[in-house]
């Protein structure tokens, strides 16, 4: 289990805080631009996909649908 859970998309708690988050565009990750997120956003080619259910339940249907026809054709 990764937490927290915003985590996935970059986003961690404030320093010395279990509860409050800094959003991934005030992050120095990203305001640093210290692994190209910021540089990737800009140019229009950060994106996050989130589906309901467990982690990797997908199916190969929807995986088709919003990956391979969307990001790999």
């Amino acid at each position: 289990m990764v937490e927290p859970k915003e985590s996935q998309h970059f986003e961690f708690y404030s320093p010395g805080s279990s509860e409050e988050l800094i959003p991934l565009r005030e992050s120095p990750i990203y305001t640093e631009d210290r692994i190209g997120l910021k540089t990737l956003d800009e140019a229009g080619k950060l994106h996050f996909i989130s589906i309901d259910g467990d982690h990797l339940q997908f199916s190969t249907d929807w995986f088709v649908e919003n990956i391979v026809k969307i990001y790999l054709n």
